[in-house]
């Protein structure tokens, strides 16, 4: 699908980074902009319309259902980045209908394509794998599940969980480009 695209992943960015990114997309052409961040979907958004990033597509995916999960303050500050980005992208998905729906009745502004993409996980599956037999033979133990990058902070777990004498094991499962590092 991205074949022939110019693409350009940017991560790690923080909010002096948001500053600077109408000076980095300014006067360049894309065909496709996917963001997943609701700070990011906003902002690029509202850049495109002002016409500081050309693009021809935006997508956005939703992956939090802000209204059931937040309130106040923090439910606020959503809801306006929702409100004043979001209108401006192509095509919004969601995880969940349930979210799908939050959102239509929450934001009527929302005038894109909304697509529900559930995950792939699958739930059935998990739950008879957990009842496999394995060689981990504590009663007690903490399982930690996740990508294995350095966003998630992995590293501050470990040093952390280092430090306590009487806790049980800590697993850590997953993969990553921070594997190396963490084992």
């Amino acid at each position: 699908f991205w074949k022939g695209y110019k693409c350009k992943i940017i991560s790690d960015i923080n909010y002096l980074g948001y500053f600077f990114l109408p000076f980095f997309l300014f006067n360049k052409k894309y065909n496709i902009s996917f963001t997943s961040n609701i700070y990011l979907n906003s902002i690029l958004s509202i850049l495109r319309k002002c016409k500081f990033f050309d693009v021809n597509k935006i997508l956005i995916r939703e992956s939090t259902n802000y209204y059931k999960r937040f309130k106040g303050f923090q439910l606020l500050k959503y809801s306006f980045f929702h409100k004043i980005g979001y209108k401006y992208s192509d095509t919004v998905i969601f995880q969940t209908n349930e979210m799908k729906s939050y959102f239509d009745k929450n934001l009527q502004l929302l005038n894109p394509l909304k697509i529900v993409l559930p995950n792939p996980i699958e739930k059935d599956k998990i739950k008879s794998m957990s009842q496999l037999q394995t060689d981990i033979i504590e009663k007690e133990y903490f399982i930690c599940l996740g990508r294995l990058i350095y966003d998630k902070g992995f590293d501050i777990l470990i040093n952390a969980y280092s430090k306590i004498d009487s806790l049980p094991n800590l697993y850590i499962f997953g993969s990553g480009i921070e594997y190396n590092n963490l084992k």
